[in-house]
């Protein structure tokens, strides 16, 4: 199963449908916007596809946009980490401004691995695991009575914020930030194989002709 993710769109609403078109040209049956939508017009992008998100910093307007999610038929984020279970692999959403997510940075930092992780497995097991709000196949969906991952599991965390792409791997863990949509050179999405572990960045370019082929991108 391939897996689009984008972050930061600002608004930027043909910007994030280009995204979206391009990701489904790569493969996407799935996707995660990692915070920083914008408002309406980015949600009515994301309705009718197999989607989750989570809220921003900039995302202010958090109870209007709540209600207006729900009118569209999506899934709302309730708390943090967003937890998800696809393909047999567990997936945790920050958008990258969460106190959660600073502490597990800063153990990162001072490269204390094994407290890293536990933290990060309290995390997960407090949070609820979300439903999708469209039906899918069992064999790619969410599996409701998926366990807490085990110390050997490969798990993935998804965030946003910085507007730099980004891949890093701590322990069992896969760290990924697509970038970003609005405010950065270039404006980057990613695809996650979850099957091959797989991770790879896009430019979405505003001036690109829907017939030019998909151009990768590269992280420093």
């Amino acid at each position: 199963m391939i897996l689009g993710i984008l972050s930061d769109s600002h608004g930027r609403q043909r910007r994030t449908a280009r995204a979206i078109r391009l990701l489904q040209t790569l493969g996407a049956e799935a996707f995660v916007h990692c915070g920083d939508l914008g408002g309406k017009a980015v949600l009515n992008e994301l309705t009718g596809r197999r989607v989750w998100f989570v809220w921003g910093n900039t995302d202010v307007a958090r109870p209007l946009l709540s209600r207006y999610a729900q009118q569209l038929g999506l899934a709302v984020p309730e708390g943090i980490p967003l937890r998800l279970e696809l393909a047999g692999r567990s997936i945790a959403v920050f958008h990258g401004q969460e106190p959660q997510f600073t502490r597990l940075a800063r153990l990162i930092q001072s490269e204390r691995i094994a407290e890293f992780e536990t933290l990060l497995e309290t995390l997960v097991r407090e949070s609820a695991l979300v439903r999708e709000s469209l039906p899918a196949p069992q064999d790619r969906g969410i599996d409701a009575r998926a366990r807490i991952p085990s110390r050997t599991a490969r798990c993935y965390i998804l965030f946003g914020h910085s507007h730099r792409p980004a891949d890093l791997r701590v322990g069992r863990v896969r760290l990924i930030n697509p970038g970003a949509l609005d405010r950065a050179r270039p404006h980057t999405v990613a695809t996650l194989d979850l099957k091959r572990d797989l991770v790879r960045f896009w430019q979405v370019d505003d001036r690109a002709a829907e017939a030019d082929p998909p151009r990768r991108f590269k992280p420093h």
